[in-house]
């Protein structure tokens, strides 16, 4: 089934109601032309769902612009690209310097992040970085208090934006929000070190319904929720009892256009990338590894697992190459530029002991990828090697399953990613244990290609039928 038939099983619902969503950044990035503003949409599963529901239901999508220096007269722009295929709105929500250090690279990124992922230790507490969280919030919430009405279904996204809910709800009770927490949620003894989890906890709580990517976030956000407030919860069904109404709390694990990237894999020109990697690379396994440059994907272990592999494997040391990818991230935060440092130096050191008069053991490449190159790396990777520490969900796992049209990679994942309960026929390691990640290496090199094969298909399988149309299609079943 494809993209459009995915949403015309959603046209019956969007159609007739308009679709507001709220993030912290908007989906397009804005740059000035000689005719006038130009946008371009990102890369994101996020925006590539729900671009054409958006359109179907001539909608909204209220966020940050990242910081553009392009000036929007109107603080809003009308996205369309063809004639025929619809319009919808980008509402701009316009943040200073400071509410950007310590909204967005204070609160949100050096408190909320660390302590959703489990690593309470990288995680700072600071009074004025939650005052402004907490108005940054607020205002967002007055954004959408300008713009919707009640008959529109309003959906706030992620960790950045927990208190909207709430604070739509107690200004606007005719609102009925909707949200979604992309990250883990944690368990009760991590979430309560938070000073403010309290108002983080009611703040989700404004909403109809909360959704999670799998049953553990879900069951320690109810356990969070049971001891922090006290509140009745009613686990068999997911419900969370409040004063005149309920709270619903759903397991929707999200997922990418399975489809997009099938077909993207078989296009001439990703074809033709692929052929010109392998030429340059020969008849090496190519070991991928792709991330966000982030202290819990657990890059550093990833590149010890390798070290100890060609420790162990000696005859292996000229005959694999493993292909680091690393977006930059959040780079105006002390912990990441200390861990680029680390992962820089790792790679020089492991690099100088096994080159030899050979390759390189490790290609290390610091930027971002378009769709098209990382879909050609994805192609002639013979193992993907997706081991975070935490992640709520991991979309690298599923995009690498997707593009993998001859069925003959294998995807080694960390148990500790979303996507763990979902890929099981992937080799799942515990990241942190060197070295059976080593040995999965090995594992992997020599699995039977009929055994290859037998795992991609299955998992290809699911993925294909639960697609990102599904995950929405899914999160909004019972909203009529």
């Amino acid at each position: 089934m494809d993209a459009r038939d995915r949403l015309g099983e959603l046209s019956d619902l969007f159609a007739s109601r308009r679709l507001v969503v709220v993030s912290n950044r908007l989906p397009y990035n804005l740059h000035r032309a000689r005719e006038g503003i130009r946008y371009t949409k990102g890369s994101g599963g996020l925006v590539t769902a729900l671009d054409p529901i958006l359109r179907l239901s001539n909608g909204l999508w209220i966020g940050w612009d990242g910081g553009s220096a392009t000036p929007v007269q109107g603080k809003r722009i009308t996205v369309s690209e063809a004639e025929g295929e619809g319009s919808y709105q980008l509402r701009f929500v316009e943040l200073s310097e400071k509410e950007v250090r310590h909204y967005y690279y204070g609160f949100s990124n050096r408190t909320l992040w660390p302590i959703f992922h489990n690593f309470i230790g990288m995680a700072h507490f600071n009074s004025v970085h939650w005052k402004t969280y907490f108005k940054t919030n607020a205002y967002f919430a007055g954004t959408i208090l300008e713009e919707a009405n009640p008959s529109d279904i309003i959906w706030v996204q992620d960790y950045h934006l927990s208190l909207v809910p709430n604070f739509i709800r107690y200004q606007n009770p005719d609102l009925k929000p909707y949200f979604f927490l992309h990250t883990p949620f944690p368990p009760y003894d991590t979430f309560r070190v938070l000073p403010w989890c309290k108002p983080i906890l009611e703040g989700l709580l404004g909403s109809e319904k909360i959704g999670f990517h799998v049953k553990g976030y879900t069951d320690n956000f109810l356990d969070c929720v049971e001891k922090i407030l006290n509140a009745p919860v009613d686990r068999e069904s997911g419900v969370v009892e409040l004063p005149g109404r309920e709270v619903k709390v759903g397991l929707h694990p999200i997922s990418i256009d399975y489809n997009a990237f099938r077909d993207m894999a078989l296009t001439t020109r990703v074809m033709k990338r692929a052929q010109k990697h392998r030429s340059r690379i020969g008849k090496r396994v190519v070991i991928l590894g792709v991330d966000r440059l982030d202290y819990t994907k657990g890059i550093k272990e990833r590149l010890l697992a390798v070290e100890r592999f060609l420790e162990r494997y000696s005859r292996y040391r000229n005959r694999i190459l493993f292909i680091q990818v690393a977006v930059p991230s959040r780079t105006r935060v002390e912990e990441y530029r200390v861990m680029k440092k680390e992962v820089d130096e790792t790679i020089g050191r492991i690099n100088g002991r096994f080159t030899g008069e050979g390759w390189p053991p490790i290609q290390y490449i610091y930027r971002e990828l378009s769709r098209e190159e990382l879909v050609a790396y994805y192609r002639i990777a013979d193992i993907a090697l997706v081991t975070p520490g935490r992640d709520g969900m991991n979309l690298v796992a599923k995009e690498y399953v997707a593009s993998q049209v001859d069925k003959q990679g294998v995807l080694i994942l960390s148990e500790f990613a979303g996507a763990a309960e979902e890929q099981t026929e992937a080799l799942l390691v515990n990241p942190y244990d060197i070295e059976t990640v080593s040995e999965t290496i090995h594992k992997a090199i020599k699995m039977p290609s009929e055994e290859k094969r037998a795992r991609m298909e299955k998992m290809q399988d699911l993925l294909e039928e639960r697609d990102i149309y599904y995950w929405v299609r899914d999160f909004f079943e019972e909203v009529s």
